[in-house]
């Protein structure tokens, strides 16, 4: 009801300011201001049912049926991309495309309460009204949620901003085409995280032993799995980009990669301590760091910016996400005293790891084999990866690994 309330309101308010959102998209071209207007009108319908699919997905997910919304998900991304495209065989223009969007969002939140009605328990009982304690606590954690997740995108797209002020306009795309590139890298942690999230909470109320596995466990593959991508993407970013895009291109932004592949490793790996938090309860505290983040942030960003140009806006993003992931340890470590099992020769192991992809990546600048570079860093990776993971940890990569593979078989 909350989420419907919340989704009826901002529909509302984006039907009532659409005339004047319509005038500024379409200019003096009259067409373009109607199909700007009906296509705001059809976004503002569907608005509702988007963010009450969200609430309907959170409680699939909190019964752990991941298979039914990742089902859900495959389809109506084939839907959404797909399904344009089928439309414009038939119609033309802006409206029927966003007409055919808006009710394929219908669709979806019908489908996700059809999934919600079959896994609720047969037993359970619906309250006619809401309980205003409950409301309370959900505005509140909710309030904080969303606080964090408004700051975290300003934190991430800050850069981009301060570099075309800065260093001009002509360097965005030396810095935003690598930043691009390797964001998508935070895929990975979205997989996992998804699961870890309800899980997790369930964990602390009624499982502690059974919290400290799953944190730690998650921790340490998050740390296994990113730290050699992004070990990688450092050895071998300028023929990369050579040969993605031009090599004079490359000799321009590889730093930038380089440094932005580190620091979205580390921002992958906090992002486990994060999810650790809030499954807590305490959405408030990640909120806070994140707006004492914001100002400091921005002096460094502009700072390193003017003195090294889109490296110092990369370096400025690394140290950001080093020190929200040192600050979000802390914060667990007072909250909830969660054993991650990440020693100090292990730190030590993955510190080295990175020394061994600079090096193989100074041999390749220098005119050496590419292949001999690639083969040291592979070893590397994998003695590091190895070595931060348990035993049980390897079992369960491993399992699921072969599980994968049966499957395609």
């Amino acid at each position: 009801v909350l989420t419907a309330a919340l989704g009826a309101a901002g529909g509302g308010l984006l039907a009532l300011v659409t005339p004047n959102l319509a005038g500024l998209m379409g200019g003096d071209d009259a067409a373009l201001v109607a199909q700007a207007q009906a296509s705001l009108f059809a976004v503002s319908a569907a608005l509702p049912f988007v963010t009450t699919t969200a609430a309907l997905r959170g409680v699939l997910e909190a019964y752990g049926r991941f298979d039914v919304t990742s089902a859900i998900r495959l389809s109506m991304g084939f839907i959404t991309y797909g399904g344009p495209l089928v439309v414009l065989q038939f119609y033309s223009g802006l409206v029927p495309v966003v007409i055919f969007l808006a009710a394929a969002r219908a669709v979806t939140w019908a489908v996700h309460a059809y999934a919600v009605g079959r896994v609720l328990p047969a037993n359970s009982e619906y309250p006619r009204w809401f309980n205003r304690a409950e409301l309370r606590q959900l505005l509140v954690s909710g309030g904080w949620m969303t606080v964090s997740n408004i700051i975290s995108p300003v934190l991430s797209y800050l850069d981009r901003f301060v570099v075309a002020y800065v260093v001009g306009a002509s360097m965005v795309a030396y810095y935003t085409t690598p930043y691009e590139a390797i964001s998508r890298l935070t895929i990975i942690p979205e997989a996992i995280l998804g699961v870890l999230f309800p899980a997790l909470g369930a964990a602390m109320a009624t499982n502690p032993e059974r919290a400290h596995q799953l944190f730690g466990q998650s921790l340490r593959v998050m740390v296994a799995v990113m730290l050699p991508v992004a070990a990688l993407v450092v050895a071998f970013a300028q023929p990369l980009l050579a040969i993605w895009i031009t090599t004079e291109f490359a000799d321009k932004s590889f730093w930038v990669l380089q440094i932005l592949a580190l620091g979205f490793a580390i921002n992958c790996v906090a992002r486990v301590t994060f999810t650790a938090i809030q499954s807590a309860g305490r959405a408030d505290t990640t909120a806070k760091l994140h707006l004492c983040e914001f100002p400091i942030f921005l002096l460094l960003l502009f700072w390193l910016t003017t003195r090294f140009g889109i490296e110092g806006a990369a370096l400025a993003w690394a140290v950001r996400a080093t020190v929200d992931f040192v600050l979000l340890l802390w914060v667990q470590s007072r909250l909830m005293p969660i054993r991650h099992g990440l020693g100090a020769f292990k730190v030590l192991l993955m510190l080295g790891t990175c020394v061994c992809a600079w090096q193989a990546h100074q041999y390749v600048l220098a005119g050496g084999s590419t292949n001999v570079a690639a083969g040291a860093t592979v070893v590397a990776l994998l003695v590091g990866a190895f070595a931060v993971l348990t035993a049980d940890d390897r079992r369960l990569i491993l399992s699921t690994a072969i599980g994968l593979f049966n499957r395609r078989a």
